[in-house]
């Protein structure tokens, strides 16, 4: 059992709300935040079979977030060009 503050869950769900409004706006967007990547700032993916869903992180302090450079093949990036 975890215990919360209302307004602690009103930020995540506000969050939350913000994110969709996003991926909405853009289909290609998989990922958003408003803040840089560091501890205790919320992160949002988009998320489900329906690409519907929105699924929030949050970064704690025990884990330094990493960017791996250059781990997905160009051709898996450039759909748009290959599917002509």
């Amino acid at each position: 059992m975890r215990q919360v503050h209302e307004a602690d869950i009103l930020e995540e769900l506000e969050f939350a709300r913000r994110a969709a409004e996003r991926f909405a706006a853009d289909p290609e967007l998989y990922s958003y935040t408003e803040k840089d990547i560091v501890p205790g700032a919320f992160l949002a993916l988009r998320w489900g079979l329906g690409k519907d869903c929105v699924a929030v992180l949050k970064l704690d302090e025990l884990h330094a977030p990493t960017i791996y450079t250059q781990q997905i093949p160009r051709a898996a990036t450039n759909t748009k060009d290959t599917q002509s």
